[in-house]
């Protein structure tokens, strides 16, 4: 049985959506799973097994899907699907074309909830009706991935660091990522920087490893034999998670509750301000003074990471990540 998938937003939204589909995949028995979105988030999804073949959502071949008359190429290729799976909005032309094709199941579902549950419950919610309790989702690279990211590493005590993310605004100042850089360097760790385009005018230290625009799967293996990760609310701190490694992921402006990456070793430091949270809202940033970003202090954020390592192996197994607040309180949500 075939099945089609459209997705095409941010790392962090396409990652959100995996453990549904892996959860769909298992339980409907689906042999192939075509993807209609980016070829970079396709070739994970495809090295971890869930999706077979991607389809350029950039390529101007398939621009008809989105116009309200679609090519008849295009209209035989999807009478080829018995299900198919929309993320996105009903009056997208897609819709019109996929519904036309005639599938045995069509599911259709916004890519982002109108109401405060997380991202991953959301999107579970278009298979599932009751809970889901299958939260222990993990991505997992094929052996000749991990061999190449082992080769990567200097050492077996390497903590990878990601500075950036998709928005300025969420970002924690480069500086205090490299108080902790320095502290855990000094403990005898191997530091690994995560880099995007974002940060190519960011200095790091010349000792450490710098992984620039690196392939997702690599990255994935990596964070899988790394003995912590630090990151801002981005979509690589929520591959880092699925990766099962340490995570800590520093949040402010944007909602834990919705956006906090899952897996079995999260912690979420979060001290909200009377204005959080205000991302991704419209909000003038240009004023914003990002305190509750800056308030996360780094001697915090490396004790809490060392914490983290040390319960590795001890956990209850239930990956929705502990949140820390400003009063030092946890809570799971």
């Amino acid at each position: 049985m075939s099945a089609l998938i459209y997705h095409n937003g941010a790392l962090g939204d396409f990652l959100n959506i995996l453990p549904s589909i892996d959860y769909w995949k298992k339980r409907d028995k689906i042999e192939e799973i075509v993807l209609l979105g980016k070829p970079r988030f396709g070739n994970l999804a495809r090295s971890c097994g869930l999706i077979n073949e991607i389809w350029d959502i950039e390529s101007s071949r398939f621009v008809s899907l989105f116009c309200d008359i679609c090519s008849e190429e295009l209209r035989c290729a999807l009478k080829r699907f018995k299900k198919i799976v929309l993320f996105t909005h009903a009056d997208s032309p897609l819709v019109k074309h996929a519904v036309n094709a005639g599938p045995d199941y069509f599911y259709r579902q916004d890519p982002f909830p109108d109401k405060p549950v997380h991202i991953s419950d959301h999107h579970i919610s278009l298979f599932s009706s009751g809970i889901f309790s299958e939260h222990n989702f993990q991505l997992k690279m094929p052996t000749e991935v991990l061999q190449k990211a082992r080769s990567t590493l200097k050492s077996d005590n390497s903590i990878a660091i990601c500075p950036g993310s998709g928005s300025r605004v969420k970002n924690w100042p480069f500086e205090n990522f490299k108080i902790c850089a320095s502290e855990l360097r000094n403990s005898g760790y191997s530091i690994l920087w995560v880099s995007g385009p974002a940060e190519e005018d960011l200095c790091f230290p010349v000792e450490d490893i710098v992984l620039k625009n690196q392939d997702l799967s690599l990255l994935s293996a990596l964070f899988s034999m790394c003995r912590g990760y630090i990151g801002n609310d981005s979509g690589i701190t929520h591959l880092a998670a699925f990766s099962g490694c340490p995570v800590i992921a520093l949040f402010g402006p944007s909602d834990p509750k919705i956006w906090s990456p899952r897996g079995e070793m999260v912690t979420v430091l979060y001290k909200p301000e009377s204005c959080s949270p205000c991302h991704p809202q419209k909000h003038n940033h240009q004023t914003c003074s990002r305190l509750c970003m800056i308030k996360h202090e780094p001697q915090t954020v490396v004790s809490d990471l060392l914490r983290g390592q040390r319960l590795k192996g001890c956990t209850s197994g239930i990956p929705i990540p502990l949140i820390q607040k400003a009063s030092n309180i946890g809570c799971t949500l």
